[in-house]
C-alpha cells in the first residue's frame, strides 16, 4: 500500500524540501495579500501617485519591472474587432 507522506510544516524535513518556501505558510501568504491590498489602497488614496508600493513578495519571486509588456503597439478599435471576430 502506497500511501502519501504528510510533514510536518515545522519540521527539518520539510524545510529541506521547500527551501526558502518553508516559511511561507498559507497564513502567511494571506497577511501578505492583506497587507498589499491595505499599501495599494492607502496609496490609491493618498496623494503620491507616482510611486505605488512594493508588494510583499514571497522568497525567490522577483517583482516584475514597471512598463513590461507583451508589446507596445496598439489595435484601433476596428482592429480590435476583427481580431475578436465580431
Amino acid at each position: 500500500m502506497c500511501g502519501q507522506f504528510v510533514v510536518d510544516p515545522s519540521s527539518a524535513v520539510f524545510r529541506q524540501q521547500s527551501g526558502d518556501m518553508a516559511g511561507w505558510t498559507k497564513e502567511v501568504q494571506l497577511l501578505a495579500s492583506i497587507a498589499n491590498a491595505v499599501r495599494t489602497l492607502s496609496w490609491q488614496w493618498g496623494g503620491d501617485k507616482d510611486h505605488p508600493p512594493e508588494p510583499i513578495l514571497p522568497p525567490g519571486v522577483e517583482q516584475p519591472k514597471r512598463g513590461d509588456r507583451f508589446g507596445d503597439a496598439r489595435m484601433t478599435l476596428a482592429e480590435t474587432r476583427d481580431w475578436l471576430g465580431w
